[in-house]
């Protein structure tokens, strides 16, 4: 009998304090599970972090446009045609941009904007072309790039288009208007002439298309 009480005093012990396996293994378990918690928020921040470099750089590839390419379906200055004289002289060409200029002066930069209310460089671009010389050019300056004729910095003529590398992936574009000068909608001073000798400018220089011949 002695030996039952001795044997069922144990037991008890056992039931009251638990077995030690049987913790550690709940407590592994609940670690595990924290840990599995842990790695998927990890796994979400990352993805969204991701996600969120991808758009940046989608919107910087694509310029400072954002908006649809309105004209994409539209551009007549194929290169086997963009030798054509257009109907303009240079003088008149001259005469238009500088007007142009003026009207739009200090309109302030807008992302995908095409109004006085607000403009980007390329949009600018697509309704001086299109209001002033009816030429339907791109919206963005992902494939106004594309058009047009190469040329050479030093033969530079009014109305031609250049561009600019303003970042890794962001490019930029405006119109020669002589003496080295350019009209462009600058994201710090809205639409502006700026010089290509400019510290700034003449660093991000790029190339330049030739999209009217006179």
């Amino acid at each position: 009998m002695a030996f039952e009480r001795k044997h069922c005093s144990g037991k008890g012990i056992q039931s009251a304090g638990g077995d030690p396996s049987r913790r550690r293994s709940r407590v592994d378990a609940a670690s595990t599970s924290t840990k599995g918690t842990d790695r998927r928020t990890e796994r979400k921040i990352i993805h969204r972090y991701i996600t969120y470099i991808f758009v940046i750089l989608i919107l910087n590839i694509s310029g400072c446009s954002l908006t649809p390419d309105i004209g994409r379906h539209t551009v007549i200055p194929k290169y086997q045609d963009i030798d054509k004289k257009s109907a303009y002289s240079e003088t008149q060409v001259k005469n238009i941009l500088i007007k142009q200029e003026k009207d739009w002066h200090g309109t302030p930069h807008r992302m995908g904007g095409l109004s006085r209310r607000g403009i980007d460089c390329s949009g600018f671009v697509f309704i001086t072309f299109r209001d002033k010389f009816g030429i339907n050019l791109p919206r963005s300056t992902g494939l106004q790039k594309d058009i047009g004729l190469p040329v050479k910095q030093k033969e530079l003529q009014y109305g031609d288009l250049v561009f600019f590398k303003a970042g890794l992936f962001a490019r930029h574009v405006g119109i020669y208007v002589g003496n080295r000068q350019f009209i462009h909608a600058s994201k710090s001073k809205g639409v502006t002439r700026d010089s290509l000798d400019d510290y700034y400018w003449s660093g991000k220089y790029w190339k330049a298309k030739r999209v009217i011949v006179y």
